[in-house]
């Protein structure tokens, strides 16, 4: 079963009575199966941000170490916000302008919505 259009936090317990619901009809048989389903699809978020856009304003998530062309993040990065000035490679890399000259290109799984 694929549940799609969730939007945030507020869908979670949207899922959670639907599983609820679908183990009640399935007289618990499934459970195992259930909640490691549950356990994927709360790991993956990404399918559940909002949309980053030409114009947000995003942060540098600590643990990105490169950016998308190859050279090392500096530490002072990661405190910064800065805003999105184009998107390429299909919504996967996002070009960042903002604080000490940064004009640089950096992978989704790297940034966060601000």
């Amino acid at each position: 079963m694929l549940i799609t259009g969730a939007r945030g936090i507020g869908d979670l317990s949207l899922i959670s009575k639907i599983i609820r619901l679908m183990l009640i009809a399935n007289n618990n048989s499934d459970v195992t199966l259930l909640q490691q389903l549950y356990g994927e699809w709360h790991q993956q978020k990404q399918w559940i941000r909002e949309p980053i856009l030409v114009g947000s304003t995003v942060r540098v998530n600590a643990a990105a170490e490169n950016w998308a062309t190859g050279e090392a993040i500096h530490g002072w990065v990661h405190d910064q916000t800065f805003i999105v000035h184009q998107v390429r490679n299909n919504n996967s890399e996002y070009l960042l302008e903002g604080p000490g000259g940064v004009n640089s290109w950096i992978h989704l799984d790297d940034i966060t919505l601000d």
